[in-house]
């Protein structure tokens, strides 16, 4: 599975689900886009959020790439911490 690709999953909701499930089955490349940052009422909602992200306003990505390598600690994250456009480079962090 680790060669396995998940390209694109947008950070949202069901997202927080859907990344951790991946990660434990082995998916290990990951491209996380979303442009929020955790707030009090979308914590019952994320998947390893908690209230000290939501005081510290962390962008969403910061906590699916921690969700990630927490369950696979050799996985490959890619992030863009906005929305989804033509021509982004989410070779590397920004």
């Amino acid at each position: 599975m680790r060669s396995v690709a998940s390209e694109l999953l947008v950070w949202a909701a069901i997202g927080s689900l859907i990344n951790e499930y991946l990660a434990r089955l082995g998916v290990g490349n990951f491209l996380l886009i979303d442009d929020d940052c955790v707030e009090e009422s979308n914590l019952s909602r994320i998947v390893g959020a908690s209230a000290v992200d939501a005081e510290d306003r962390v962008q969403k990505v910061e906590v699916a790439r921690r969700l990630i390598l927490q369950t696979d600690p050799n996985a490959n994250n890619r992030y863009h911490r906005g929305r989804c456009c033509k021509g982004i480079d989410c070779a590397s962090p920004p």
